[in-house]
C-alpha cells in the first residue's frame, strides 16, 4: 500500500481529533459559564451584605462568625461538585465516542473488520497512562478543589482589604478562567491520548507491527525529533508526549 493511503487515513484521524476538541471546548464553555454566573452572583451578594452590615470594615478573624459565610462556602462546594460531575460526564461520553469512531475510520480506510470490543473501550477510557498515577477524572476533581480554594481566598482578601465589588468580580472571573483553561488543556490532551490508544489497539489487533509518528506542525522539538522514525508498535512512544500535543500514529505497511 502506498504512503498516500496511510497519509490520508492519518489525516482523517487528525481532522476527527480537531472536531472532538471543538465539541469538548463548546460543552465545557457552556458548563463553566453557567456555574460562573451562579457562584459569582451569590458571592457578590454575600460580600455586599457583609460589607454593608459592618460599615465596610470586616476583620478576617470575625468572618467565621457569619452564618452567611458558611452557607456560601457550602453552596460553592455544591455548585463545583455539579460542575465537576458534568465535566466528567462530558469527557467520558466524548472519549468513548472518539475511541469507537476512530476504529471505524481505520477499518473503513484499510478495509478491515469493524468489530468493536467494548471492554477495551472502557479500559482505555479509564486507564492511568501517566507516571503520577492519576487518571483524567482525578485531575478534574483536583482542579475543582483548587478553584474552590482560590474563590475562598479571593473573597477573604477582598473583605479584608475592603476591595470594591467590581474588583472582586474581576478577581473571581480570573479564578474561573484559570480553571476553565485547565479543563481545556485536559480535554485536548486526554482526547488525543484516547484516539492514539484506539489507533494502537486497532493496529495491533489487525496485525500491523510498525508505526511512525505523524508530527503536528505546531508541536515541540521533542516531537519533531520523532519525525520519520519507524517504531515497533510495542515500543512506540506513548502519545501525546506533552499537554496539547496532537501528534498521531501512522501505520507502516
Amino acid at each position: 500500500m502506498s504512503n498516500y493511503w496511510t497519509d490520508r487515513e492519518a489525516r482523517e484521524r487528525k481532522y476527527a481529533l480537531d472536531r472532538a476538541i471543538d465539541i469538548l471546548n463548546e460543552e465545557l464553555r457552556r458548563c463553566y459559564q453557567l456555574s460562573y454566573e451562579r457562584i459569582i452572583a451569590e458571592m457578590l451578594r454575600i460580600y455586599t451584605e457583609i460589607m454593608e452590615d459592618n460599615e465596610g470594615k470586616v476583620l478576617v478573624s470575625h468572618l467565621y462568625q457569619f452564618n452567611r459565610y458558611y452557607e456560601l462556602l457550602n453552596n460553592i462546594n455544591k455548585e463545583l461538585t455539579k460542575l465537576g460531575q458534568k465535566e466528567i460526564n462530558i469527557f467520558e461520553n466524548e472519549f468513548k465516542r472518539v475511541y469507537i469512531q476512530n476504529q471505524v475510520t481505520i477499518s473503513s480506510s484499510f478495509n478491515l473488520s469493524s468489530e468493536i470490543n467494548y471492554t477495551e473501550v472502557e479500559r482505555a477510557v479509564n486507564e492511568i497512562w501517566l507516571n503520577d498515577g492519576k487518571n483524567w477524572s482525578d485531575r478534574v476533581w483536583a482542579d475543582k478543589e483548587k478553584l474552590s480554594q482560590r474563590l475562598r481566598e479571593s473573597l477573604i482578601d477582598s473583605l479584608a482589604t475592603g476591595s470594591g465589588v467590581s474588583n472582586l468580580e474581576k478577581t473571581l472571573m480570573n479564578d474561573f478562567n484559570v480553571s476553565y483553561h485547565n479543563a481545556q488543556t485536559l480535554a485536548r490532551t486526554e482526547v488525543a491520548h484516547i484516539q492514539n490508544k484506539s489507533t494502537l489497539d486497532k493496529f495491533q489487533k489487525d496485525g500491523i507491527t510498525k508505526v511512525k509518528i505523524l508530527v503536528d506542525k505546531n508541536c515541540c522539538e521533542e516531537c519533531t525529533e520523532n519525525k520519520g522514525k519507524v517504531f515497533d508498535i510495542i515500543n512506540a512512544p506513548v502519545l501525546p508526549i506533552h499537554p496539547n500535543c496532537k501528534c498521531c500514529y501512522q501505520a507502516v505497511l
